[in-house]
């Protein structure tokens, strides 16, 4: 029986399709569109819940997380003192493992015979993170993966890029030209659902080796995972554990607390960690939103068309009524047509998603599959069909089966002023999400656009990044006096740093007059002795240092958020304890933003590098940047001939920290633009469907002598007028909106009344375009042809 009623269903809806081609191919495009752009969501947010699931361990995995307080904020930070893992593990049962986890900084040059290559993904670890985390291992003795520090494990990937098809094992690699390390292990690549990612792996004990003291409580240079037993309070241990570490640290303010492995991913936000591998649970709700709403917009214009168009079906109600049908079993007939349609419109959507997917992909950073096995997306993809088709169905089935059956066959029958609200209602509604779309779009891009061209205080123009070397290190002074004697290399300078000043810890610094119950939070910067010139730093007090003066190596030059948090009027002679050692403060700097203007600038304390310089800044000439880099290449070679010159340049590196807006702007308009054209879609139906109803009315006003314009003016009006009503409704709702997304920057852009006001400009010509496109083909019809039957 249901059989046989659902083949009646389908006749009658591929019925209603060949009859009514237009309209039903709107219908279905629309509805496709709609869900394709569902259906990507869906899939972005499986990959997005599926981070670290793959672990056999996945629900006993916390990771460490060190919280610093300051009188002014708390940093939290994912990386924990070195030796809290192995103390934890011996002082409370619960924990029965722990692993740390490292990465190297900046690239690392690895060789084997011929092959060299710099390399980013680098760890050092515990080998406890083999056993604590699911790893699949190819080849090697898992149980003795690291016999000495002097051990290495590397990702099928690298072992095919050095070794090519023989066996790695028991071959080395060497690390920087200095140290020779023996493959042990080799193991499947990463899933990229991790949010640890790595392409070779180094015992910890060799950091040690390094010169790293590993029983230092104020080093916390490494991540640190513990495993527990099932059944722990949580709760309970968090507290155990803070307490146990202000035994161990004395008179400080942290503290530390315990992050479930599963929540890393999505709601991580905390200083080092990366936001390459990192998500936003913001980001999830804000795309299940845009997912939903163009769904909705789809679903819209389906109950539009349908009800607009139902007078075509009066006779047919009007008949099945006289013949016995009853309401519930029209109802059932209208809405199992438009389930057929859904199922017709999904399968096209699938089509849509496989050409699409590649797309939005480097669209979201991804590398997302259409896999339609996955149970989750199967069951995501039934409650979609299943809310499209009741959403769409149930209002115009409800609709159609209310004729009145002697009203529908004496051809009587009029819509109420109820239909025609409620149509016109859901335009309104359809372009209130539309105009959302597009004025957060608008400021998202107005925010970037911001951040390129916000002052930094520093000239990022023309100036080329290297990461030092082994041997360039001792060498500096050389390479850099070589560069100078070119004139194309305008100045050379080097930090301590990869990314700018590092916290300082708590109690490691005072100045006079201190208060000490306040703990501000301050930042150190090593610096070579012409930084300040080099990048364009303005010294607003004092002087910057000189390398003339034998006394600098003991100053210190303090930008003006320092000066601030000190209290000080005048603070150049001052004195600034650091690390136990008295520096002179011989200069104030302007602030600058050397970090993200996601964060606020924060005081820094500048000094003459004590260690090793790590990254180089060559300010090159703008004539001939080739020339320039060819002669800082040449000079490279001199020094370190044994590593590859590789650089970037500063502005590509600054505009680097905004790459995830970057993606989230394209995201944006790409659907913005698909609620736009579902929208505009269903105003060409509605007024496709205004045009033919009203066409001896268009026949008689031409024959009276109204234009073309006038009528395609006269049919418009009323269609413009529910579009700007949803413009306005739309303003309010997203400035709130963006209001809250711009609070997670430090500086933002005004959002600024003209953004709306565009907006709606827009809006109404991409209406009135659509609109007139139809309207025009009716208004310039044969008035003949219109009244010849009257």
């Amino acid at each position: 029986m249901v059989l046989i009623m659902f083949k009646n269903y389908l006749k009658i809806a591929f019925r209603k399709i060949i009859r009514e081609k237009g309209f039903s191919l709107i219908n279905l495009i629309g509805l496709a569109v709609g869900m394709t752009a569902c259906l990507l969501i869906l899939f972005w947010l499986r990959d997005e819940f599926s981070f670290d699931k793959f672990n056999a361990n996945f629900d006993s995995i916390y990771r460490v997380i060190h919280e610093q307080k300051f009188d002014d904020q708390t940093i939290h930070s994912s990386k924990a003192p070195v030796p809290l893992g192995p103390a934890l593990a011996e002082n409370f049962p619960d924990i029965i493992n722990y692993t740390r986890y490292g990465t190297f900084v900046g690239e690392v040059l690895i060789e084997f015979e011929e092959n060299a290559f710099y390399e980013l993904g680098g760890a050092y670890l515990d080998p406890s993170y083999f056993e604590m985390f699911t790893i699949d291992f190819l080849r090697g003795d898992q149980a003795n993966i690291f016999p000495d520090r002097y051990s290495m494990v590397i990702t099928e990937s690298i072992a095919k890029k050095y070794f090519g098809e023989e066996d790695p094992i028991g071959k080395s690699l060497e690390l920087e030209n200095i140290v020779p390390l023996k493959i042990t292990g080799i193991i499947k690549d990463l899933p990229q659902n991790s949010h640890l990612q790595f392409d070779f792996a180094v015992p910890f004990t060799l950091y040690e080796a390094w010169g790293a003291d590993l029983s230092d409580w104020k080093s916390w240079p490494a991540y640190t995972y513990i495993q527990v037993t099932d059944g722990t309070a949580m709760e309970q241990l968090n507290e155990k554990i803070s307490n146990f570490l202000q035994d161990k640290i004395p008179d400080n303010r942290d503290n530390i607390y315990l992050q479930p492995l599963g929540k890393i991913h999505l709601y991580s936000n905390y200083a080092y960690d990366s936001p390459a591998i990192l998500g936003s649970i913001n980001n999830v709700y804000i795309f299940t939103l845009i997912g939903f709403f163009i769904l909705v917009i789809a679903c819209i214009n389906f109950i539009n068309l349908t009800t607009a168009g139902s007078l075509k079906r009066t006779r047919e109600i009007g008949l099945r009524k006289v013949v016995g049908a009853s309401r519930g079993s029209l109802i059932q007939q209208f809405l199992g047509e438009t389930i057929i349609l859904t199922i017709i419109a999904f399968v096209l959507s699938i089509a849509l998603i496989e050409l699409s997917m590649p797309y939005f992909n480097q669209l979201a950073g991804k590398n997302l599959i259409v896999n339609l096995k996955d149970v989750k997306i199967i069951i995501g993809a039934f409650l979609i069909i299943l809310f499209t088709g009741l959403f769409s169905g149930l209002y115009p089935a409800f609709f159609l089966s209310s004729f009145k059956p002697v009203k529908t066959l004496k051809g009587t029958l009029k819509f109420g002023a109820k239909s025609t609200f409620l149509r016109k209602g859901l335009i309104v509604f359809q372009f209130f999400l539309s105009v959302t779309l597009i004025i957060s779009t608008m400021i998202v891009f107005k925010q970037l656009k911001f951040i390129q061209n916000k002052e930094l205080g520093y000239n990022t123009d023309h100036v080329v990044c290297i990461q030092s070397r082994p041997g360039m290190y001792r060498n500096y002074r050389t390479f850099k006096e070589n560069l100078l004697r070119n004139a194309s290399i305008v100045d050379v300078t080097a930090t301590s740093e990869e990314k700018g000043p590092i916290p300082l810890n708590p109690g490691s610094f005072s100045w006079k007059g201190k208060n000490p119950a306040e703990n501000p939070n301050f930042a150190l910067s090593e610096v070579d002795f012409d930084y300040f010139k080099t990048m364009q730093i303005k010294i607003v007090k004092g002087r910057s240092f000189s390398k003339e003066l034998a006394s600098d190596s003991s100053a210190v030059v303090i930008n003006e958020a320092a000066v601030k948090v000190m209290g000080m009027t005048d603070p150049i002679g001052e004195q600034f304890k650091l690390h136990g050692k008295l520096h002179t403060i011989i200069g104030v700097n302007k602030d600058v933003h050397l970090n993200s203007l996601h964060m606020s600038i924060e005081p820094v304390v500048t000094r003459i590098y004590t260690y090793l310089p790590f990254s180089l800044f060559i300010r090159i000439s703008s004539v001939d940047l080739s020339k320039s880099l060819k002669t800082i290449e040449e000079e490279w070679y001199k020094i370190v001939p044994d590593f590859p010159f590789v650089y970037t340049f500063l502005d590509e590196r600054v505009a680097g920290m905004y790459k995830y807006e970057q993606e989230i702007s394209k995201i944006f308009t790409f659907f913005a633009f698909l609620a736009i054209f579902i929208s505009c879609l269903g105003l060409f139906g509605l007024a496709t469907f205004t045009a033919e109803s009203r066409t001896r009315e268009i026949g008689v006003r031409k024959v009276l002598g109204s234009s073309a314009k006038e009528i395609v003016f006269l049919l418009s009006r009323d269609f413009a007028k529910w579009v700007l009503l949803g413009t306005i409704i739309a303003w309010p709702v997203s400035w709130f909106g963006m209001n809250l997304w711009l609070q997670s920057f430090a500086y933002k852009t005004q959002i600024g009344f003209w953004v709306f006001v565009l907006s709606g400009l827009l809006a109404l010509i991409v209406a009135f375009v659509t609109i007139s496109f139809r309207t025009f083909k009716a208004a310039g019809a044969n008035p003949v042809e219109s009244l010849k039957y009257e």
